[in-house]
């Protein structure tokens, strides 16, 4: 039988400065995966379903913030990680008015319906744009080379 661990995280809503120490919830977070990382079976995949970030804060100091606790999950899990798979959340995007847009788009522009859907997705990807930059970063730390390249950074491995 082949074993693999699943590391399930979310709803981080990281959002301390780099230069404090680290918050109590996210220190014992690491502290614990510590603790267990010498009962998990490889391949590790990590499974990241939302809310890096608090309100969509891309600050330096929030992306630094994310940084320093991914690069000590890394340090932890020395290099047993196979795969991530993160999924934003809804404070991983910058703020955008669902609805009030789509009435702008739809109802005052005179914007057929599809066209409006197509534009509302369009600005809601720009929206995401720096969560995107920010998940590169985390693929780039456990050394991910497969990295997504469709909506919102998601893809399906085998």
């Amino acid at each position: 039988m082949n074993d693999l661990t699943i590391l399930h995280l979310s709803d981080l809503h990281i959002s301390w400065s780099v230069e404090e120490s680290m918050p109590t919830l996210h220190r014992n977070l690491l502290h614990d995966i510590k603790n267990q990382e010498k009962f998990l079976s490889e391949p590790i995949i990590v499974v990241i379903t939302g809310d890096i970030v608090n309100e969509g804060d891309y600050s330096e100091n929030s992306r630094k913030a994310v940084i320093r606790f991914f690069e000590t999950l890394y340090d932890i899990l020395k290099g047993k990680v196979k795969d991530i798979i993160i999924v934003p959340g809804n404070h991983d995007k910058e703020g955008i008015d669902v609805q009030n847009t789509f009435s702008q788009l739809y109802a005052t522009q005179e914007t057929p319906m599809e066209q409006a859907m197509e534009d509302l997705l369009n600005l809601n990807n720009q929206y995401y744009k720096k969560y995107l930059e920010l998940a590169n970063e985390i693929y780039d730390i456990f050394k991910i080379r497969d990295k997504p390249a469709g909506t919102y950074g998601v893809r399906t491995i085998c």
